[in-house]
């Protein structure tokens, strides 16, 4: 789900899946102000589903949560200056994304269920969900990560396109110039 969406995408789908059993967590990232990090945590353990912080070991925590068959809330629009930042095909343009979600389905062979809550009334939601993607290991694994990007984002095109009312980027994650190899 596009983290433009509101900053409450990745909690409205991992808390309906925690409803009917998946045991789903979200990775977060640490606030630089301590009172806001305080603050988003709490919120975060109030939902029932653990945050798993972007902190030393974050890498080694997910594969080895997700290969235990949990289930992680990501928002994968994210920009970052590392190895796996790619351009994708977004909105009739080209943002530039950490390929992180890629990723960890490749690692894992996790697969990725798309997923775009729509609020309807300010307290109820909609989830629309697009059918798995899959690791394809016949690819590169450069091939494999812009083919799962694309697809996924291809899916957020159609659902912001659908419901633009509902989308709104409020921080510094459209990059537009080329990744840095």
């Amino acid at each position: 789900m596009p983290a433009g969406a509101s900053c409450t995408a990745a909690a409205a789908t991992g808390l309906s899946g925690r409803a009917v059993g998946v045991p789903f967590f979200f990775l977060a990232k640490r606030q630089k102000n301590p009172l806001t990090d305080a603050y988003l945590n709490k919120k975060r353990s109030a939902s029932g589903a653990p945050a798993v912080l972007n902190d030393a070991k974050v890498l080694k925590n997910i594969i080895r949560r997700l290969n235990r068959g949990e289930a992680m809330a990501i928002l994968p629009d994210i920009s970052e200056k590392n190895r796996t930042v790619m351009q994708i095909q977004f909105l009739g343009g080209s943002a530039n994304l950490n390929a992180g979600a890629a990723m960890f389905a490749r690692k894992t062979n996790a697969p990725i269920y798309p997923a775009c809550p729509i609020c309807k009334d300010g307290k109820h939601h909609i989830i629309f969900a697009d059918k798995p993607i899959l690791a394809d290991d016949s690819l590169s694994k450069e091939d494999d990560y812009r083919r799962t990007m694309q697809q996924m984002f291809d899916f957020f095109d159609a659902q912001i396109r659908k419901h633009p009312e509902q989308y709104f980027w409020y921080n510094k994650r459209w990059i537009l110039e080329p990744p840095k190899r």
